[in-house]
């Protein structure tokens, strides 16, 4: 399969302040993210993934991918102190996994919000193709 990424602005911005306060766990989210998008690559569905001990449904086709280490050995271990979810949405229509924003856990519900909003958003553009 030949999957794309699509970074949002928000993301860039919320990544950007986020990782001042939580480096650790901002790069191990971004390492989780790199799994999980070759695990799409591989052929594998978003709904399959769920079933990683770092991915977690968020409705509306969003998932959030979170900060938890892996057992991968060719990947570094750090610590983490707080939980932060990167969200994301993976439009297996056009084979693009939208990168949205990242948040911390005190942010979650309006996190979860503004993701339902850009994914309904993507699939409104989708229809109209």
């Amino acid at each position: 399969m030949a999957w794309r990424l699509e970074w949002s602005p928000r993301f860039e911005a919320t990544f950007k302040k986020l990782k001042k306060q939580h480096k650790n766990e901002c790069l191990n989210a971004a390492d989780n993210l790199d799994t999980y998008f070759q695990a799409l690559e591989e052929g594998a569905k978003p709904a399959q993934l769920s079933s990683q001990g770092f991915v977690h449904n968020e409705g509306e086709g969003a998932y959030a991918v979170d900060q938890t280490m892996q057992r991968d050995k060719s990947k570094p271990r750090r610590r983490t102190n707080t939980e932060v979810r990167l969200y994301v949405y993976p439009d297996e229509s056009a084979d693009v996994l939208y990168v949205i924003l990242i948040g911390g856990k005190g942010s979650q519900s309006r996190d979860v919000n503004e993701v339902h909003e850009f994914v309904r958003d993507i699939k409104a553009e989708s229809e109209e193709k």
